[in-house]
């Protein structure tokens, strides 16, 4: 089931349209505003049958998510596994302009944020009461959640401060967003495919579909050292697929990325 949150309605969205100066015809002023409904909204995994929360390790941890903003100015990201790695992901939107960036963590970033999250969930178990009606007032223009899923269980808990953990997010007000013409210059082919998929559909954090090509297209160009001219998904696994690219001078490149848009690996063929 797709996770989504919907906080417009008919008047305040004439009123974001508007203020944000959304060109073009009502067709793709209408993608964009559903795309933008979906801000992040994870479904708990199960719902908590005990009292005493688990403890987060690297082990149990299946992804943290957050997303603080409104329909027309946010940042929502979160951190998840992938063979052995910690992810980062973040995507930022400001009425209509979107960029994502992701990243692994260090190892010192990963114990760091596994200590956190478990103060985290402490203290939301702690002021369940408070949390749970904050949670349930939760709405309107703006609003923040966040949350943990480890062990089976999902924990609502209050938003996690990564720049106190070193981790780098950026503003999504002052964030450097890519030009149409740049965003326009990557496309995947088999993308369509791709957002069929499972995967993509109950993803802990929703990105754009024109941004996630521009970042996986600017990955496989920083790791292969060359431009490239044509991307198209080759295949799909359980937690990747594998796109084949091909260079502006000809050369090929086989690209492992995950759901979430994290280039992994680029091989030469």
């Amino acid at each position: 089931m797709r996770r989504k949150v919907c906080f417009l309605t008919a008047g305040v969205l004439a009123v974001i349209l508007a203020a944000c100066n959304f060109n073009g015809n009502a067709d793709e002023a209408q993608k964009d505003i559903e795309a933008e409904e979906e801000v992040t909204a994870v479904k708990p995994v199960k719902e908590r049958e005990k009292s005493v929360p688990v403890t987060v390790t690297e082990e149990n941890l299946e992804y943290y998510s957050f997303s603080d903003g409104s329909s027309s100015l946010c940042e929502r990201g979160g951190i998840y596994k992938y063979k052995g790695e910690f992810i980062f992901i973040a995507d930022y939107f400001n009425c209509g302009d979107e960029w994502m960036e992701t990243y692994p963590l260090s190892e010192e970033e990963i114990r760091l944020f596994l200590e956190e999250a478990n103060v985290a969930i402490a203290r939301a178990e702690e002021k369940k009461e408070e949390k749970e009606k904050e949670d349930e007032e939760s709405g309107g223009g703006s609003s923040t959640r966040a949350g943990v899923a480890a062990g089976g269980n999902y924990y609502s808990i209050w938003l996690i401060n990564f720049e106190d953990l070193g981790i780098s997010v950026t503003d999504a007000y002052r964030a450097e967003y890519p030009s149409e013409e740049e965003t326009e210059l990557y496309k995947i082919e088999g993308f369509l495919e791709l957002q069929e998929k499972t995967q993509w559909d109950e993803g802990p954090v929703f990105i754009g579909g024109a941004e996630f090509q521009r970042s996986v297209g600017k990955q496989i160009e920083e790791q292969s050292g060359e431009e490239i001219s044509r991307m198209e998904i080759d295949s799909f696994g359980d937690e990747d697929f594998v796109i084949k690219a091909e260079a502006k001078n000809g050369d090929s490149y086989r690209a492992t990325v995950t759901y979430l848009g994290y280039v992994a690996k680029v091989e030469k063929e």
